[in-house]
């Protein structure tokens, strides 16, 4: 027989709904799994733990009536929804898949603006280095991929390919 349980932190008010039809395996299980949402709760070892429903017969109408204290209890912070339809999975993919995005955006974000701060000089000279590029022009570093797109860079580009062709052409002749 299954039970609906709820799991509530006594400071924070914070609730853990579940079932089960083995409760002392379940809680092992909450206070073992780093992986659980009620890990916390475990963790601060100042909880209650209550029993909302006995003698359920069969696991599918247990997660129905997990599903109903799930929403009737406040400060609910299971990570999943017992029996969630398929617009509520669809929400909680696009809000997770949201906030994951936005996170390593900052992170990656901050990162660049440290490596910036932290190597500013070395920056500075990069981009101040003068290069040769490929069509005979000095450009500096930080200007070189502006100048490639250039329509300058194309004409010299085809001019120094005319030449190095006359050369061979010239060179060919001679022989």
């Amino acid at each position: 027989m299954y039970k609906v349980y709820k799991i509530k932190d006594k400071e924070t008010g914070e609730c853990y709904i579940g079932h089960t039809n083995n409760m002392s395996k379940r809680m092992s299980s909450h206070r073992c799994n780093s992986k659980t949402s009620s890990r916390d709760i475990m963790a601060r070892n100042n909880y209650d733990l209550d029993i909302l429903e006995y003698d359920i017969p069969d696991k599918q109408t247990a997660l129905q009536r997990e599903r109903h204290f799930y929403d009737i209890t406040d400060n609910v912070i299971n990570k999943n929804r017992p029996i969630a339809t398929r617009q509520e999975t669809i929400e909680k993919n696009r809000e997770t898949t949201r906030q994951g995005y936005y996170r390593k955006h900052e992170y990656f974000k901050e990162k660049k603006r440290k490596y910036k701060e932290e190597n500013k000089e070395t920056l500075k000279l990069k981009r101040s280095q003068i290069d040769l590029c490929e069509c005979g022009s000095y450009i500096t570093h930080g200007h070189i991929s502006t100048h490639r797109k250039k329509p300058i860079h194309f004409k010299l580009l085809s001019q120094k390919k005319y030449c190095e062709m006359m050369k061979i052409w010239s060179e060919l002749l001679r022989v």
